[in-house]
């Protein structure tokens, strides 16, 4: 079941959501996702390509977004990623279409943090939250180009009190 898209739907006045088929309705943008944090009581600490039209054209992130990203990695945050769901074990698509969490930092297939100075063919893993799993999810082999491929949005919010 896509919870995200049935959770919008409760504020979806013109689109209804029936199906994870339904595209449409089913779309659950930056802002949708940083009012309901906000509404639970979190707060937003950082934000990249979030705004309506970058999420609709934005750009990927870059190498030092994923670095910053990391900096906010912390017990008391949570880091959102738009990514295409390609980027994850049995995930398909490769443009915008699904919300995951950082559990932990991004890293090198050998556990060394990535740094902006790392080569974006280096294998990287990265433990994350998606489909009711915390584990590390990247596809086996992903580098760190890809992930920079996949990734398209972030934003990081303080932890729901």
């Amino acid at each position: 079941m896509d919870y995200l898209g049935k959770f919008k739907d409760t504020e979806n006045s013109v689109f209804d959501y029936n199906s994870p088929d339904d595209q449409v309705s089913g779309i659950t943008t930056a802002v949708n996702l940083k009012t309901w944090f906000e509404k639970a009581g979190a707060k937003s600490l950082y934000e990249i390509n979030t705004s309506l039209m970058k999420h609709i054209i934005g750009t990927h992130l870059t190498l030092q977004d994923l670095c910053r990203l990391n900096s906010y990695i912390a017990p008391n945050t949570h880091v959102v990623v738009l990514v295409a769901a390609q980027m994850i074990e049995y995930g398909n698509g490769k443009t915008k279409n699904h919300w995951i969490v950082w559990t932990d930092k991004l890293k090198l297939f050998n556990g060394q943090e990535i740094t902006e100075q790392t080569a974006l063919t280096e294998q990287v893993q990265l433990e994350l939250y998606s489909w009711g799993k915390v584990k590390n999810q990247l596809a086996h082999g992903r580098t760190l180009g890809e992930v920079m491929q996949y990734s398209f949005a972030a934003m990081v919010v303080s932890k729901i009190p």
